[in-house]
């Protein structure tokens, strides 16, 4: 049962209210930053929390018992805090996000509604929107191991043990060309083409030096490489940028055999049948299916 100060209950008994929103967000290793769609900045459990950030709460749903809770906290980008290179660089990734009703007359006077971790943030060209996922969503997590065909591993972790050091997993590059966004044109490269697909690519200059982005694919193209990746950098790439790239995996059994030379270490099921052979059924001209009677 959720405890309502009495000054918040007798408001509302009322029927006049003075309540706004308060959103504080609590980065790993890093100080609390606060928001509120309140007109004047208000300082609530010991964190000023900063008016007019562009910064305001959407569809927060609040559920009784383990349900998972879900919403989104959507912004402008033009809080000094909150720049884009930040979050694009996973500065706020798994921070904790405490939302609060809180009277503005008397900041003191607040109840805590949610708490919840920041989940994924998407960028568009007005601002971001980042998604509050409720503390049972660990509940939903993995855990032990799930039986199926693809490896449960990620690529150089300790139950994968390839070495990504060595010089076969690597290349270095330089911006030639592309559309400034997530299609990046470079030299030719040693490695054969989607060597890097599924792999990383790391900014070493540049506007976005020290940013790292997963590449969905990688193929020659007009005697260089043609790198895509899954999102556009927040800041243009430019030529004359330079990365590092790093070889990705599809977690498949032949890739790890082949390509890695890791089969003994490979956690996945690759025999184990699919959905396909549990809804398999009997046609004619099958062999064994046609009512024969079969020797041993």
């Amino acid at each position: 049962m959720r405890n309502v100060p009495p000054d918040i209950a007798a408001q509302y008994a009322a029927g006049a209210t003075t309540f706004c929103t308060c959103w504080t967000l609590i980065p790993r290793g890093g100080p609390a930053l606060g928001f509120t769609d309140h007109d004047g900045d208000l300082i609530v459990n010991g964190t000023l929390h900063a008016a007019a950030t562009g910064v305001d709460g959407a569809d927060l749903e609040l559920e009784l018992g383990l349900a998972t809770t879900a919403g989104a906290l959507k912004g402008a980008l033009t809080s000094g805090a909150l720049d884009e290179v930040a979050l694009a660089g996973g500065a706020f990734d798994g921070a904790r996000i405490e939302v609060r009703l809180v009277d503005w007359t008397n900041s003191s006077q607040w109840l805590l509604l949610d708490a919840g971790l920041l989940g994924e943030v998407k960028r568009d060209e007005s601002g971001f929107t980042a998604e509050i996922r409720g503390v049972a969503q660990a509940l939903d997590q993995e855990r032990g191991r799930y039986f199926q065909p693809s490896c449960s591993a990620d690529l150089g972790d300790a139950r994968c043990k390839v070495d990504l050091a060595a010089a076969a997993y690597n290349a270095t590059g330089s911006v030639t060309g592309g559309d400034g966004g997530a299609l990046v044109l470079c030299g030719p490269l040693a490695q054969a083409d989607h060597w890097f697909s599924r792999g990383a690519l790391t900014f070493s200059s540049g506007a976005n030096a020290g940013l790292t982005f997963a590449i969905k694919d990688q193929r020659a193209l007009s005697g260089g490489q043609a790198i895509l990746l899954w999102d556009a950098p927040p800041a243009p790439v430019a030529a004359g940028d330079s990365f590092a790239l790093v070889a990705g995996c599809d977690k498949s059994w032949a890739t790890c055999g082949a390509k890695f030379a890791n089969a003994p270490n490979f956690r996945g099921f690759p025999s184990m049948p699919g959905d396909d052979r549990a809804f398999l059924y009997p046609s004619a001209g099958d062999s064994g299916a046609n009512g024969d009677v079969v020797t041993p």
